[in-house]
């Protein structure tokens, strides 16, 4: 059996190296320091988050240690471990335990001084099933400026059910950089993460719209928008993070239920926009695309902008 008094010593070794030699610290090493952790944890009831000293934007930022007790958490249900997957960028495929190991695997390997993307979000969007299973779009439905949104929309089984579950991962980073930092810019004059969410409702309102105008079979040719100016006339910054999600969230309720009302063969309708044409799953495509983008600029270039955890809000030592 292994004491709290030793595991913190152990871990107060292993920790140092950590800091000291992050590159040669091996991956049993980075264990070592986890599972003390944990023994700590147990054993004082203490919690880093709630430790006296932390400031309010460190107590806002999830922690490392917050990951593993998630993902240790024994109640956690297939579909949850599949979405902690999801935000962490691994593969979801598998039972419990192999999903269970694989994402201990992976946080073994992060920086114990780094926030974590927040793997609880909120309850895990649902699939509801027996939704359509969108084809992919050929080049010809659409301007080659959206070519490479819709690439990184994955093949699914069912379309709605992928949209709608692509939006926790999409509150996973919000949640991460929380009220404390939603007006970080990674460049002068970019948008902030609560002006980037507010800018995928905008957008997303107009294209569901316009694929709304799709599945009806309308032969109006609809204008452009300027999705720039939106976002200053949007007041985005006005309102607090939580706000500006949750209305994301209403916006891609509205729109998953569109498309799971509507058969396959309405999908296919080119809709004229300004000097050019889209269908209808192309339409589909992009909205599930432009998220993914502004998902990846929020992990790239601002998730590495959040300050790195103080000793008072870190894995203790003492």
């Amino acid at each position: 059996m292994i004491l709290y008094g030793e595991a913190n010593m152990r871990g107060a070794r292993t920790q140092a190296l950590l800091r000291s030699r992050p590159a040669e610290a091996s991956i049993g090493v980075r264990r070592a320091v986890f599972a003390a952790e944990r023994i700590r944890v147990a054993s004082t009831g203490e919690h880093p988050r709630r430790r006296a000293g932390a400031a309010a934007e460190e107590l806002a930022m999830p922690h490392l240690v917050d990951a593993i007790s998630y993902v240790d958490d024994a109640s956690r249900s297939n579909h949850e471990l599949e979405r902690a997957c999801a935000i962490l960028l691994l593969p979801t495929a598998g039972p419990p335990d192999v999903l269970r190991q694989r994402l201990r695997h992976h946080l073994t390997t992060l920086d114990a001084e780094r926030p974590v993307v927040c793997l609880h979000p909120g309850p895990a969007t649902p699939r509801a099933g027996g939704g359509l299973a969108l084809p992919r779009p050929n080049a010809e439905e659409y301007a080659p400026v959206f070519a490479d949104e819709i690439a990184l929309v994955p093949d699914d089984d069912d379309f709605a059910d992928m949209l709608a579950a692509q939006l926790d991962i999409t509150r996973a980073l919000a949640a991460t950089f929380d009220e404390a930092h939603a007006s970080l810019r990674y460049a002068p004059g970019k948008w902030t993460v609560r002006q980037t969410i507010g800018h995928l409702s905008d957008c997303e309102r107009v294209l569901s719209y316009r694929l709304l105008r799709a599945l009806r079979g309308d032969a109006v040719v609809l204008p452009g928008f300027d999705h720039v100016g939106y976002v200053d006339a949007g007041r985005f910054e006005g309102r607090e993070l939580a706000s500006v999600m949750d209305e994301c969230a209403a916006v891609r309720a509205a729109t998953v239920a569109l498309i799971r009302s509507a058969p396959a063969s309405a999908f296919a309708f080119r809709l004229r926009v300004g000097q050019g044409s889209i269908t209808g799953t192309a339409l589909a495509y992009l909205m599930a695309g432009h998220e993914r983008h502004h998902q990846a600029l929020l992990r790239t270039r601002y998730l590495p902008l959040l300050p790195a955890l103080s000793a008072s809000a870190s894995f203790s030592t003492t």
